[in-house]
């Protein structure tokens, strides 16, 4: 699945290092701006994205954003809307007997939010953590976090033909998805796999609130509940 059009004129710019995107989303405005990453390890620590309106991150060929810090979130977006990350491989290059302290993706007070065929992996805790925030999930892979795959509080998430494998390996809360109460997660021909020390699919940490979970033409195999 290809960048969603959606008919906004962006300003297109082309980087091809960290040093360059870290310098660009600090110092430039980046509203209405796409930007493309040219194929490569991208060593960023943390990418942090405040009140950005309409920004795309698009890789152009295997585009690899990292920290070599398990104390780092690789992307934090605050208050961001229409933000699209596409083809983007996003995790921590940190030996596994290390351990993380840290997710992938922390989103916060977002809508409109679209990530597309990327591949957000651990040893991050949780691969997309957000509050107030709502986003969608296409064509992707979340796998090997150690605390949880996904949580959620107080917004909404749609994931369609994405995977979650291999995690929860580390959980102290046992659940691939955690929950606020009273969010709305909905699955589209989605793969849960290999998620073998889950031992329950959802936590919900609300006693009054439910969450409102959708599941069409999904798969499951070999997890731990």
């Amino acid at each position: 699945m290809a960048l969603i059009e959606d008919g906004i004129n962006r300003t297109s710019v082309t980087l091809s290092s960290a040093e360059a995107l870290l310098d660009y989303t600090e110092n430039q405005p980046l509203d209405n701006t796409e930007i493309h990453l040219e194929e490569g390890i991208y060593n960023v620590g943390m990418l942090f994205l405040n009140e950005v309106e309409n920004l795309t991150l698009i890789a152009d060929g295997e585009v690899q954003l990292i920290s070599e810090s398990g104390e780092d979130t690789i992307l934090v977006a605050n208050n961001c809307t229409n933000l699209q990350l596409v083809g983007l491989t996003m995790g921590h290059d940190v030996a596994p007997e290390l351990g993380c302290t840290s997710g992938v993706i922390l989103f916060y007070g977002g809508k409109e939010i679209k990530i597309i065929d990327c591949d957000l992996y651990g040893c991050g805790l949780i691969g997309i953590s957000s509050t107030l925030t709502d986003y969608a999930v296409y064509s992707s892979i979340i796998r090997d976090c150690s605390e949880a795959a996904v949580s959620l509080y107080d917004g909404t998430a749609y994931f369609e033909n994405t995977v979650f494998s291999g995690n929860c390996y580390r959980s102290t809360q046992g659940a691939l998805f955690i929950f606020g109460g009273g969010e709305t997660a909905e699955f589209e021909s989605c793969t849960f796999e290999e998620n073998s020390l889950a031992t329950a699919k959802i936590k919900n940490w609300s006693t009054s609130k439910t969450v409102n979970w959708i599941e069409n033409h999904c798969t499951e195999d070999q997890n731990g509940w």
